[in-house]
């Protein structure tokens, strides 16, 4: 006889673990500063990851809420802490995620997000792909839609600099004669 049987109580649960590989990183500290939106999405995409390859999706609040304030980083924290929200709030990790999501992607004023997009100009020394990239990361907050792609191209075109205009114009019109 056991000693749970002798007391008239069950064994004790078995625990439940959860499988973290263990060359899996820890997700980066929110950056806050330079482009609050960018970094934030970045953190959020990554602690979502997190959440889900280590199973920490599946533990209480209290673990993820533990787990995620661990790991946005001090600034962050200290963000979070000075923000106005409900202590109810505060224990719930989805409010967290929320009420800092709204700190850091305030609402966005499309017609100055637009402005921005269409004063761009490659810079000096910028190569093409890098200033592709820039185009693309700043219309993603101008509400294109379907336009998108070629509204980045033609930006592309109006805002290379002398050098690459001409690169660009002649393997335009090198393509026309092709064709």
């Amino acid at each position: 006889m056991s000693d749970h049987e002798d007391e008239g109580t069950s064994p004790p649960a078995a625990a439940v673990y959860s499988y973290v590989p263990s060359n899996f990183p820890i997700s980066a500290p929110m950056v806050c500063k330079g482009n609050l939106v960018a970094n934030w999405e970045f953190f959020r995409q990554q602690w979502e990851d997190y959440e889900v390859v280590t199973s920490l999706d599946k533990q209480s609040s209290r673990i993820r809420l533990a787990s995620f304030r661990s790991m946005m980083g001090k600034d962050c924290l200290q963000t979070f802490l000075n923000l106005n929200i409900s202590a109810e709030d505060r224990n719930n990790v989805e409010a967290c995620i929320t009420t800092l999501e709204n700190y850091f992607k305030p609402h966005r004023n499309v017609v100055y997000e637009r402005y921005v997009f269409n004063s761009c100009e490659q810079n000096q020394g910028e190569s093409v792909d890098s200033y592709i990239t820039r185009l693309r990361k700043l219309a993603s907050s101008c509400e294109f839609g379907t336009l998108t792609d070629e509204l980045i191209r033609d930006k592309l075109v109006i805002g290379l600099n002398n050098g690459s205009k001409r690169k660009a114009s002649g393997e335009v019109t090198h393509a026309r004669q092709s064709s």
